[in-house]
């Protein structure tokens, strides 16, 4: 059984290394690995796990029901859906956005729903929810407004 790190330092980024941890504890530990009056930058963030199998399972309900009310296929209404929202700018290594060199065009990219956290995705869903409603007047089913965990998603149908 492979036992977890409960914290590591990822030097990915020489000009910006960063510790991360699951406790305080390793926090100190592992700042023993900078040398003494180097410069660090601590940034503590919330971690939300990844998007979770029931969310991806509402996605592909509301994707199928939409392409249902508008004859396309499910797989085109999640690449439009994705495409109208979650088109992002490309950035590079050190944060800049990216420009095409000869337009100066900003560079963008649609992130995969697999990238999304819990967050993330529930914010996707909902803004699709929104946009059947608003531009179909598709009435889909909203997630139980009683559930309050990020870790699962269910669906309550009335």
């Amino acid at each position: 059984m492979k036992r977890r790190q409960p914290a590591r330092i990822d030097k990915s980024n020489p000009d910006q290394p960063m510790v991360i941890f699951n406790n305080f504890g390793a926090l100190l530990g592992d700042l023993k690995d900078f040398k003494d009056g180097e410069r660090v930058w601590i940034e503590i963030e919330t971690y939300y796990r990844k998007r979770t199998l029931s969310q991806n399972n509402l996605l592909h309900f509301y994707c199928d029901e939409i392409a249902q009310e508008t004859g396309m296929e499910m797989l085109a209404v999640k690449e439009q859906m994705a495409k109208k929202y979650l088109t992002v700018e490309v950035v590079d290594k050190n944060g800049n956005i990216v420009a095409d060199p000869e337009t100066g065009e900003v560079m963008t990219r649609v992130k995969s729903t697999s990238e999304l956290d819990t967050v993330e995705f529930g914010s996707f869903v909902d803004k699709i929810w929104l946009w059947a409603n608003d531009f179909l007047n598709l009435q889909l089913p909203q997630p139980d407004p009683n559930h309050k965990s990020d870790k699962n998603f269910k669906l309550k149908l009335k």
